[in-house]
């Protein structure tokens, strides 16, 4: 099983030291934000996701270099740093580690 975590205080920063780090930037009026977090358990157990609710954890966001247009916004980090943008599929296909 993987590591999914809900970000309880808004402190992404503590887990910028994974070695693989995807970010689920959502928002909990988005029906298809809720919906996508089952779907992050069915992902590999090679890399740790952590889900922001971006209305809560506003200091959190600034780690998306872009800023998120749409939710959700999933976003990939390697050793701290922003990589790209990824969808599940990536997640599921594990094609960010191919």
């Amino acid at each position: 099983m993987n590591k999914v975590e809900i970000l309880k205080e808004d402190s992404l920063e503590s887990f910028m030291k994974e070695e693989q780090l995807v970010a689920v930037f959502i928002t909990s009026r988005c029906k298809k934000c809720i919906s996508i977090i089952p779907k992050l358990y069915e992902a590999g157990e090679h890399l740790k996701i952590v889900v922001i609710d971006s209305d809560v954890h506003v200091k959190s966001m600034l780690y998306y270099p872009r800023g998120a247009s749409f939710y959700p916004t999933l976003a990939y980090f390697k050793k701290g740093k922003f990589i790209k943008t990824v969808s599940t599929e990536d997640i599921k296909g594990k094609r960010l580690w191919k």
